[in-house]
C-alpha cells in the first residue's frame, strides 16, 4: 500500500522506512499495526456480571480486557461466556474447555483444566477482604471469526486468602460469530474497573 492510514484519509505516505518520531505518531495516533484502539471502559461496584456487548461495532481479531482491583463480596472464581446474539443471552452449554497453571505462597502449585464446562475459569480470584483484590488481562481471539473457534489467553495476579499468580486458556468449542462477553464471579457481587481495548492489525 501507498500510504498508511485508513481510506480516504492517508496520513503518511508508505516510503518503506520511517524514523522512530513517525512511527510513535503513527501509533499514537492509531495508524501504526498494534495499536490498540479503547471499546468501552467500565468501572462498576456490586453488579453480578460485566459485559461488553456489540464487538462487530468495533470490530477487531483480537481484543483485551484489562482487568484492575476487582473484588467480591464472597470468595470467588471468576468466569467468562461469551453470546452469539449481542448479548441478549449468554452460551452456557457444556462446551467451553480451560486449562491453567497456579501457583501461590504456600508453595502449592496445580494445573486444573476442564473439556466440558458451562463456562472458562479464568484462576482470578479475590474475595470479600479489604486487603483482597485481582488485577491481570484476557485476551481474545477470533470472536468474530465464523470459521474458527473463540480462543482466550489470560495471566493474573491475585490477594485472595494467599497470594496467588496464574495463566492459561480457554475456549468455546463451537465455530460461529460470537459477538458479546461477560465477565462474572461464580458467587457474590463484583466490583472493579475493567477496560476492553482492540488491537489494530
Amino acid at each position: 500500500m501507498p500510504y498508511i492510514g485508513t481510506q480516504p484519509n492517508d496520513v503518511k505516505k508508505n516510503t518503506g522506512l520511517y524514523t522512530p518520531s513517525e512511527i510513535l505518531q503513527l501509533t499514537k495516533d492509531g495508524h501504526w499495526g498494534g495499536s490498540l484502539e479503547l471499546v468501552e471502559e467500565q468501572t462498576v461496584s456490586g453488579v453480578s456480571q460485566v459485559e461488553f456487548k456489540d464487538l462487530a461495532d468495533k470490530p477487531h481479531s483480537v481484543y483485551v480486557l484489562y482487568v484492575n482491583n476487582i473484588t467480591t463480596t464472597g470468595n470467588s472464581q471468576k468466569i467468562i461466556r461469551f453470546s452469539n446474539d449481542n448479548g441478549d443471552n449468554f452460551i452456557s452449554s457444556s462446551n467451553y474447555r480451560y486449562a491453567y497453571f497456579y501457583g501461590n505462597t504456600a508453595n502449592t502449585f496445580d494445573t486444573p483444566s476442564s473439556s466440558s464446562l458451562t463456562n472458562i475459569n479464568t484462576n482470578f480470584l479475590s474475595s470479600s477482604s479489604s486487603t483482597s483484590s485481582s488485577n491481570g488481562y484476557v485476551y481474545f481471539y477470533n470472536l468474530l471469526n465464523s470459521d474458527r473457534f473463540s480462543t482466550v489467553t489470560f495471566h493474573n495476579m491475585n490477594q485472595w486468602v494467599d497470594t496467588r499468580m496464574g495463566f492459561g486458556g480457554g475456549s468455546l468449542s463451537t465455530i460461529e460469530t460470537h459477538n458479546a462477553i461477560q465477565f462474572s464471579p461464580s458467587a457474590g457481587t463484583l466490583s472493579g474497573n475493567f477496560k476492553l481495548l482492540g488491537i489494530k492489525q
